[in-house]
């Protein structure tokens, strides 16, 4: 039996950063030190090339702001930019 898909699929917060500096960390580790920043109770799917990664969190948390901030300030993310926030 294959489970369904919710009818109302839970909002989602997406997070995609690119690398602006190409000496920085490739994306396959940097979304490793991301996850390792954010809180403990964030369901995670990450999507990590070279050059870019994707983090989608569901369901989104009410107040990401605080965490998600403090984690992209972190030295481990220099050289990475923000490209969007909530999807």
């Amino acid at each position: 039996m294959t489970p369904r898909p919710p009818a109302h699929p839970l909002p989602a917060l997406d997070v995609t950063l690119h690398r602006a500096d190409p000496t920085a960390p490739p994306g396959q580790i940097t979304v490793i030190r991301l996850l390792a920043l954010l809180p403990p109770d964030w369901c995670c799917h990450p999507d990590a090339g070279t050059d870019r990664l994707r983090l989608r969190v569901r369901p989104a948390p009410a107040e990401p702001g605080p965490a998600l901030a403090r984690a992209l300030t972190d030295p481990a993310l220099s050289g990475w930019g923000v490209l969007e926030g909530r999807g």
